[in-house]
């Protein structure tokens, strides 16, 4: 059985094999369609959505749950489908 903290290790030699970078830094700047970025406002594992996807993304929209953690579409299904669904119906 795996630890996290094999799984950050795993993350770290990725992130040092690419010379710094990760692999979603080559491919999010040529991503030119409307995306939605959600996030848990209480999300222990995930950092700042903001700056990580919104300052490369150019046509990115964060919707952020305050309350919401890690699984925050499973504890806030309503939240989460009127936000998906507000984004689909989007010009």
């Amino acid at each position: 059985m795996r630890t996290i903290s094999m799984y950050f290790y795993d993350v770290k030699t990725v992130y040092e094999f690419c010379g710094g970078r990760f692999p979603c830094d080559y491919v999010l700047p040529r991503i030119t369609v409307p995306c939605l970025i959600m996030n848990g406002g209480q999300d222990r594992f995930c950092g700042d959505a903001k700056s990580c996807f919104l300052s490369v993304l150019k046509k990115a929209r964060l919707e952020v749950h305050a309350q919401g953690g890690h699984d925050f579409y499973l504890k806030y299904p309503k939240w989460f489908t009127e936000k998906v669904q507000s984004f689909l119906k989007e010009d």
